[in-house]
């Protein structure tokens, strides 16, 4: 209500042709708010376009209060620009009935340089690391990886498990299950490491895992790809059209149990499978998530968004 109050004010005074609303629950609620105000004062109001993140509609519409909230934000939105064809879906589901830009990763991209080239089966092989994305309540499941590799320590002595971006709780988790697992293992906390440092990880590992209850299209399988690493990602996730579940990428489902662990073991057995997709994951990644390919992909312009 109170930072409603302020955008109400903003465009009173600002008068803008085009809001852009960053993600629904802290940026689009509020403007819900003043956007009702100032329609029953019989203002009209400007274009507004959504972005939304990853988790916008995918969690929070299993919540009444919330889908309440999201449907009334969507009468006032006439433009949206999303990750996935599935988050696309679920507004209009919901009730929005504007236009939509191209699908567009939130995260940006990367810089064409910083796509690895790929590699020879030797360099692959060199590969002696298992990336897991550390993420604790509400949404990451960090633990569930940790406790499946955990289970597999006879297969994984050779390999370091470096558990990156952990909450407290993952890091405790962590500590403790490795170290009674006999691996070896390295924990970092969230922003402990910066981006250069990030892909760094990525290279040196063969494998990434990022498991969640929720998610949208994660920058960090995309940037794990980018580097070589194959991923194993939960099905919560916007993947579609990025890979090939049980190709180029294992989807696994976060209740299904044995996914994770058949995963993990079908990637360490089949190395010469893993090289192979490296390549291909390398030229999607080129192709759909380079700098270059965005700003061609991203090339709207003021004027056309403002198009009635």
């Amino acid at each position: 209500l109170f930072r409603s109050l302020f955008i109400e004010r903003a465009i009173k005074s600002f008068r803008p042709d085009l809001i852009h609303v960053l993600e629904t629950q802290n940026g689009g609620y509020p403007f819900a708010l003043a956007a009702n105000r100032l329609a029953s004062a019989g203002q009209k109001l400007p274009k507004t376009m959504l972005t939304l993140f990853g988790s916008d509609l995918y969690w929070f519409r299993q919540f009444p209060s919330h889908l309440g909230q999201i449907k009334k934000l969507l009468e006032y939105v006439s433009l949206m620009s999303a990750e996935c064809a599935r988050d696309l879906n679920f507004a209009r589901e919901f009730g929005f009935k504007g236009d939509s830009l191209p699908l567009i990763p939130v995260a940006g991209g990367l810089p064409d340089e910083l796509v690895i080239l790929p590699e020879s089966q030797s360099e692959f092989d060199r590969r002696k690391s298992i990336a897991v994305k550390g993420y604790g309540r509400p949404w990451g499941l960090g633990h569930k990886a940790i406790t499946e590799l955990a289970a597999l320590s006879d297969e994984l002595k050779e390999f370091r498990i470096e558990v990156f971006s952990a909450s407290r709780s993952t890091a405790r988790f962590a500590k403790k299950t490795l170290a009674s697992a006999e691996l070896n293992f390295s924990i970092y906390k969230k922003f402990e490491l910066n981006h250069d440092q990030m892909l760094s990880l990525y290279r040196r590992s063969r494998i990434y895992v990022g498991l969640s209850k929720s998610d949208g299209l994660p920058a960090s399988m995309l940037e794990a790809m980018s580097q070589g690493c194959y991923p194993i990602q939960s099905s919560s996730a916007c993947f579609e059209g990025w890979v090939e579940p049980g190709s180029t990428a294992a989807i696994v489902d976060n209740e299904r149990a044995g996914d994770l662990r058949n995963a993990i073991l079908s990637s360490l057995r089949d190395t010469d499978r893993l090289q192979r997709v490296q390549r291909i994951n390398l030229a999607t990644i080129q192709e759909k998530y380079s700098t270059s390919a965005l700003l061609v992909k991203g090339a709207f312009t003021y004027s056309e968004l403002l198009k009635p």
